[in-house]
């Protein structure tokens, strides 16, 4: 079984690009990736499960990342629209959302904008909305990001990351295993995997290929307000996270657990970033199975 690459053309004319995994006749999935990301990060949940043949999983890159074209314009809402003319064009009326880390955003404003049409939604590892309360969850690495969105202006934030990407591009392989650098002992195992290993560094490399600017893209949305309540959700929430994470803190997942007014929360001892998606996918691929009809 293997991944497919499609595109469509959306109504802001602009091109969407997408892949698809699985049995398409099985329930749709619509997997949401990280930050950096790309969809086929997706096979890492489906690929070689005893479910792969129960699911249907399509996966969008978010604008920027990728071949994806770069918006400057792009939103929370605008994915949630893709989304509903990409699952209209694929003829599904209902589907599951499955988002990891910083897809959470995306998977919420799906579950908010397209309720009608979710069915459920589960966040592994996912944030929530920022807000400065929340700044000492934040890892070295994100406070920066955050005290530089903060201090600059747009403008020249992104020249600022523009040139600094172009003068390091010879090095983005040291630049993105040297983020590998200092993880929790299971993370470091799904790291050290010879197969999980190169396929999560190759999917990052992919991801910024042309640039920096789906990471410029998912930084100025992470950091504006998502534009809906997030307890004015209503969909059945699954929200799971490892208590070892340490690039997205756990306490993210309890801050949406408050707001959310159909939701399960569960919290797994020692996993980490990486390890528990991989580790406990089939638990999750069966949640599915069991409870969504």
């Amino acid at each position: 079984m293997e991944m497919q690459a499609h595109s469509f053309t959306s109504k802001y004319n602009k091109k969407v690009h997408y892949y698809t995994y699985g049995n398409p006749l099985a329930k749709p999935i619509l997997f949401v990736h990280g930050f950096p990301g790309t969809g086929k990060q997706g096979q890492m949940l489906l690929k070689g499960s005893p479910y792969e043949k129960d699911f249907f999983m399509i996966a969008m890159d978010r604008p920027g990342y990728g071949i994806a074209e770069h918006e400057p314009d792009f939103s929370l809402k605008k994915y949630a629209e893709n989304t509903d003319e990409l699952m209209t064009l694929l003829g599904y009326e209902k589907f599951v959302v499955l988002s990891v880390s910083g897809g959470g955003p995306y998977a919420a404003a799906v579950s908010f904008f397209l309720g009608h049409r979710v069915q459920a939604t589960l966040s592994i590892n996912g944030i929530g909305p920022m807000e400065l309360k929340k700044f000492p969850f934040l890892n070295q690495a994100q406070k920066k990001i955050y005290l530089l969105n903060k201090m600059l202006p747009r403008p020249a934030l992104e020249f600022f990351i523009e040139r600094l990407y172009n003068r390091n591009a010879d090095r983005i392989d040291q630049i993105l295993t040297s983020d590998f650098e200092g993880v929790s002992p299971n993370d470091r195992k799904v790291l050290d995997d010879p197969e999980m290993g190169p396929f999560l560094f190759e999917t990052f490399k992919f991801s910024v290929m042309k640039g920096p600017y789906g990471l410029l893209s998912d930084m100025r949305i992470y950091l504006q307000p998502w534009g809906f309540e997030i307890k004015n959700i209503k969909v059945p929430y699954y929200l799971y996270h490892g208590n070892a994470d340490d690039v997205v803190h756990p306490i993210w997942s309890r801050f949406m657990k408050e707001e959310l007014t159909d939701v399960r929360f569960k919290l797994y001892d020692g996993e980490g970033h990486y390890s528990l998606p991989y580790n406990f996918r089939d638990h999750f691929l069966r949640d599915i199975i069991t409870d969504i009809k």
